[in-house]
């Protein structure tokens, strides 16, 4: 006969069903492949690089594969793709042939294909795009500048199947280019700051894509640092309004230059950026309005139809769309405005909290906000900064409503680093892994979150574990 083996999971189904099979081998088949999907599973390798390093924090999930890139002796830092099993972990391409790198970054999906940067002997810097193959990598353009490491992306986002990037080229300076995968499609969207001069100010600012628009954060002379926005077409990349009068609009300042620092959000179907001691918001209607004059932020994130906010003079607040003023929740006096500015200790949503890490009085701390409940929960205290500056990783990764990072053990001594992942509460913040020399979470693919770990020696590789 046939017998069937089925697991009561209270956290969720199982993740392994054996059917279909002879009752006198069943259990004993099965004993070691079942459990539950509400755990996490052992962490496993996937496959070993070599010497080199795996920047899968760089990553982009492309066609149920995480596509990042990886250095090794062989092929230098070029683009790979993995589907979670040694076989289908491999390099893409070797752009730069032999050990030399073609250092590819800045990767976005558009359409069904992969906009990245990368450097080549023949055309220096420039733009390609690839389908996740060998055969279908293609140079797309240099940005009018052929010369080695001569052009530059801060960021790119996807409109559609084109990329909106913002580009720096001798010529222009830095300003928004498009691309549609093409040579002749690849082009300056507008001059904002006229000739080589810097459209951004020195402040690299992301970009949000809603709808059929990018909205970004641009500086020129007449109006200084206001909310862009463009369609991908020359004439429609304009002003969306000169909201701090004239050319002295306040900046954040260098010391947050390529951060994420997020003062541009898309939250319920509206625009909202910081300008003028306060956050504006652009309705539907497309008239521009104050949401919440005289609240000035340093960090603001959309988190479950609610906006968590930073500001160094009043501390951690939420405001939903309807509120006038946003609700302090923990009035943290940081001394000189200091607020924790790595990418994993700025503002990071998942689930209902925002993550951050701060320094106030109580000392160094990771802590949760949840913007539901409008409370602030410690889930670290590390003292001090040198007994815990190292605590967090330059990046996080959010899946399944859970924050997943890279954090010092304190077991393990050192500076050594472990995953780990938080649900916003300190019961649920746990170590998922054991230490290594560096570690590194990376592409979360349908129950499965890969990551990469390097030794003492510089071997880089790749590694899995499931996740709920």
């Amino acid at each position: 006969g046939h017998y069937g083996v089925i697991v009561l999971c209270p956290q969720g189904p199982p993740t392994v069903v054996c059917w279909r099979m002879h009752r006198a081998f069943a259990l004993g088949l099965c004993f070691f492949a079942l459990s539950c999907g509400g755990e996490f599973g052992e962490p496993y390798l996937v496959k070993n690089i070599g010497v080199g390093w795996i920047g899968v924090q760089g990553h982009v999930i492309f066609r149920g594969r995480a596509v990042f890139p990886a250095e090794r002796t062989e092929e230098g830092s070029e683009l790979w793709t993995s589907d979670g099993t040694p076989d289908g972990t491999i390099p893409i391409i070797d752009l730069w042939p032999g050990a030399a790198s073609s250092h590819p970054a800045d990767l976005v999906v558009a359409g069904d294909r992969v906009f990245f940067t990368a450097s080549h002997p023949l055309h220096g810097r420039g733009l390609w795009i690839t389908d996740g193959t060998a055969g279908g990598t293609r140079f797309v353009s240099d940005f009018g500048a052929p010369s080695q490491n001569s052009a530059a992306v801060y960021w790119a986002v996807a409109l559609g199947t084109r990329a909106v990037l913002m580009v720096r080229e001798p010529v222009n300076g830095v300003e928004p280019w498009v691309s549609d995968g093409t040579a002749a499609g690849t082009r300056l969207l507008k001059d904002i700051w006229p000739g080589p001069a810097d459209t951004f100010g020195g402040i690299v600012e992301p970009s949000v894509a809603a709808t059929d628009q990018v909205y970004f954060m641009a500086i020129e002379p007449a109006t200084g640092t206001e909310l862009w926005k463009t369609d991908g077409t020359p004439e429609g990349t304009r002003l969306v309004r000169d909201v701090a009068i004239g050319p002295d609009t306040p900046s954040v300042g260098p010391f947050f230059q390529g951060l994420r620092a997020g003062l541009v959000q898309a939250m319920n179907g509206r625009i909202y950026w910081r300008s003028g001691g306060g956050i504006w918001v652009l309705p539907s209607d497309g008239i521009p309005q104050p949401a919440w004059p005289g609240f000035d932020v340093l960090f603001m994130e959309p988190c479950q139809g609610q906006m968590a906010l930073y500001s160094s003079s009043q501390g951690l607040a939420v405001a939903g769309p309807l509120d006038s003023s946003p609700a302090v929740v923990a009035a943290v006096s940081v001394p000189g405005g200091f607020l924790r500015s790595s990418r994993a200790c700025a503002f990071q949503c998942a689930g209902s909290s925002v993550f951050a890490c701060i320094l106030d009085q109580a000392g160094y701390r990771q802590v949760a906000l949840n913007v539901s409940q409008r409370s602030l929960i410690t889930l670290d205290q590390r003292g001090d900064l040198s007994a815990g500056g190292n605590y967090f990783s330059q990046e996080v990764v959010t899946a399944g409503g859970r924050l997943y990072f890279a954090g010092v053990d304190p077991t393990a001594g050192g500076s050594a680093t472990a995953l780990w992942s938080s649900d916003g509460t300190a019961a649920g913040t746990l170590k998922v892994s054991e230490p290594a020399v560096g570690l590194y979470p990376g592409p979360a693919l349908p129950g499965l979150l890969l990551f990469s770990r390097s030794d003492s020696e510089g071997r880089a590789s790749v590694w899995a574990i499931r996740i709920p």
